[in-house]
C-alpha cells in the first residue's frame, strides 16, 4: 500500500487510543489557515512508521 494509506491506518488506530474524533499529522495542521487553529490542541508528539 502507499504511504498515504499506511499513515492514515496508524491515525486511525492512534484515534482509538486516544479515544479521539478526529486526529492529525503534523504536515496536515500547518496547511491549516490561522483562523481553524483556535479549538486544536496537541495530544502527544509521535514517530509513524
Amino acid at each position: 500500500m502507499g504511504d498515504n494509506v499506511n499513515l492514515a491506518s496508524r491515525l486511525e488506530g492512534i484515534n482509538k487510543y486516544y479515544d479521539t474524533r478526529v486526529i492529525m499529522s503534523e504536515d496536515f495542521y500547518n496547511q491549516l489557515k490561522e483562523k481553524y487553529k483556535f479549538a486544536i490542541r496537541l495530544l502527544d508528539k509521535i514517530t509513524v512508521k
